[in-house]
């Protein structure tokens, strides 16, 4: 009394007829969203479990925000029913307030931040990894999924704020300042961001002479000259102009770039980037 119960209803006789349906279901458990089938979530599902820089000790603790989501396998449905603070500069063990680092010592790196559970206890716990498949996952866990990432530079971890699969930094990274480019030919940039998002990106331009033209792009479009039709950037002689681009990066964290002359000078300003989390495949 006082439940909810789910049933899944089969149509075994597909001749309709009218009158009354009935049917007779078996109560499972109290935690009935727990047992609740796996066809019946979406692929890669993922709810809460929001990111972000601890206030005692933002330098190297992050808060996970209760939530739930499948595994990266999409066969296990792990709850966090309480928020967890872990910690990158100590190694390992369960529970809030202990230590988030799978294995090695903490360094100026990108760290894949994993949900993880005890399938034999049903404990579910979060950590910090290097390894892009959980490859040192702690003893006894075998299932995990991806919720994000973090970014430690200069000692650090930087300070971000999420917003759903939105993460923007809290100040302006300046990855290229503003300067004539190089060559007329096709050009890389790193970008801090983590590899295979979108970066969201503040792009500044200029023109010494003769309104130059230039276009950023994936490093996956194909390579082609920079010209009047072909351009995401329209710069003006003695104007300076800004846009904001969401684009993706490589592996390598990498955009390309090409002008149609040395005139134009570009800049690069990162603000964060896009990542579904795993929710898209």
């Amino acid at each position: 009394a006082g439940r909810n119960v789910f049933h899944k209803v089969a149509i075994i006789n597909a001749t309709y007829q009218a009158g009354n349906l009935y049917f007779s279901g078996k109560y499972i458990a109290d935690s009935v969203i727990a047992d609740f089938p796996n066809e019946f979530r979406p692929k890669g599902h993922l709810y809460g479990l929001t990111l972000s820089n601890n206030s005692g000790d933002p330098t190297n603790d992050i808060d996970i925000a209760a939530g739930e989501a499948v595994d990266n396998a999409d066969g296990e449905l792990m709850m966090l029913a309480a928020a967890l603070t872990k910690k990158l500069d100590v190694a390992w063990a369960v529970g809030t307030n202990q230590g988030g680092l799978f294995s090695g010592a903490i360094a100026n790196a990108t760290y894949y931040v994993f949900l993880v559970k005890r399938v034999d206890t049903d404990v579910v716990d979060a950590g910090f990894s290097t390894s892009a498949t959980c490859t040192d996952i702690p003893a006894g866990y075998t299932k995990y999924r991806r919720i994000g990432f973090i970014i430690r530079a200069a000692g650090a971890i930087r300070l971000f704020a999420q917003y759903d699969d939105r993460f923007v930094w809290k100040a302006l990274v300046s990855d290229r300042a503003i300067a004539a480019i190089p060559n007329t030919t096709r050009n890389l940039q790193t970008l801090t961001v983590p590899l295979n998002t979108v970066a969201i990106l503040e792009v500044i331009y200029n023109g010494a002479a003769g309104n130059p033209n230039g276009w950023i792009r994936p490093t996956t479009y194909t390579d082609a000259a920079a010209s009047a039709t072909n351009r995401t950037v329209a710069a003006t002689v003695g104007v300076t102009g800004a846009l904001e681009m969401q684009i993706e990066v490589d592996a390598s964290c990498q955009i390309a770039y090409r002008g149609d002359s040395t005139n134009l000078a570009l800049g690069f300003l990162t603000a964060g980037y896009v990542d579904t989390r795993g929710r898209v495949a």
